[in-house]
């Protein structure tokens, strides 16, 4: 028995050996990635268009190098997206009882999956998210 699993052990390390002399030109560790920034967003079906509301985005994970070509970036990524308008400030806005204020954010955690494709002085990424909706407080509309 102490045989078999000597042997065993010496061949996978063989095999591992092997495997890693054949991709000696691609980079096998995982590499961080951080993301921050401002967005701006429109939420459908409110009466107000545009993307007049700013939030941020934050976003933490990992990519890593399959090929020469292909990379894989998985991440975890804080959104806040909504919609605002705010009141006219003319003369003639701030005396109308009609001038209204309107203010919505949501907050949405995303998980993102996407391919990196480098091929010479070509760069292209797909991929899709998966999002998750955890803050919705209730808006305000005077």
């Amino acid at each position: 028995m102490k045989r078999y699993v000597l042997l065993t052990s010496i061949f996978f390390c063989m095999i591992t050996n092997y495997l890693k002399a054949q991709v000696k030109d691609i980079d096998q560790t995982f590499r961080p990635v951080f993301s921050a920034g401002l967005l701006t967003s429109q939420v459908n079906g409110s009466a107000y268009s545009g993307f007049s509301k700013v939030g941020y985005f934050l976003g933490i994970g990992i990519n890593r190098q399959l090929s020469k070509v292909v990379e894989v970036e998985f991440a975890l990524t804080l959104l806040q997206k909504g919609a605002r308008h705010n009141y006219g400030l003319d003369s003639a806005s701030r005396n109308n009882p009609n001038n209204p204020f309107y203010l919505s954010r949501l907050t949405y955690l995303e998980i993102p999956l996407v391919f990196k494709f480098n091929y010479k002085k070509i760069k292209a990424e797909v991929g899709a998210a998966a999002g998750y909706l955890i803050d919705n407080p209730p808006n305000v509309q005077t």
